[in-house]
């Protein structure tokens, strides 16, 4: 299964901003590579801003290809509820076990925990944040994928996989982009955004 991994858009209520770009841009992507899945871990929007937040889901529910979601802090900033749109923690997409955790006030539930606990060497786990709040799972999970945003880079340890931002404001060390992983091989691939540069 192909899965695509986007995190840290930043969306402001800005309908000029280029981050509006930035998902016109990933959304062409997706709809040229067909992933099986969509996965965004987090930070869609700057500040929580509702309309921000409606535009994106709709932009990429509007692929037609399964969307799991998970709010960043970020989206925390506003108290419209985004934080309560979090996808269900365990998913089936294809077969594969893909598990949503919202971590987005930095915490994991004891439930989203519990529920962790199915994992496989086969499933993929998605959240916001670094994993450090599940550090005593990773011990008798090390050989699940597991992805994060917040950061903004891409980073990789073992089978812990951070995620560069969408961003063009936040991005580091690389343009922002997203990331399409394929669960069978295990490979990633990039596709990076162009940023555009003011004359």
């Amino acid at each position: 299964m192909k899965i695509c991994f986007m995190c840290d858009l930043h969306l402001p209520f800005d309908k000029n901003a280029l981050q509006y770009d930035v998902l016109s841009w990933a959304v062409s992507d997706i709809l040229k590579k067909r992933p099986e899945c969509i996965c965004f871990a987090g930070d869609a929007t700057c500040d929580g801003d509702r309309e921000a937040y409606d535009g994106f889901v709709s932009a990429v529910k509007g692929t037609g290809i399964p969307f799991l979601y998970i709010p960043g802090n970020s989206d925390l900033r506003c108290a419209e509820g985004i934080s309560k749109k979090a996808s269900a923690c365990k998913n089936t997409v294809c077969g594969v076990s893909v598990y949503a955790v919202n971590d987005c006030d930095g915490r994991v539930s004891e439930a989203d925990l519990a529920v962790l606990e199915s994992a496989t060497a086969d499933s993929i786990v998605f959240m916001h944040h670094p994993p450090r709040a599940l550090s005593l799972w990773r011990e008798t999970h090390p050989d699940t994928a597991l992805f994060y945003g917040h950061l903004h880079r891409s980073l990789r340890d073992g089978n812990d996989y951070g995620l560069q931002a969408m961003d063009p404001d936040k991005s580091i060390g690389e343009c922002p982009c997203i990331t399409y992983y394929d669960s069978v091989s295990r490979e990633l691939c990039r596709s990076y955004y162009d940023c555009p540069f003011p004359e």
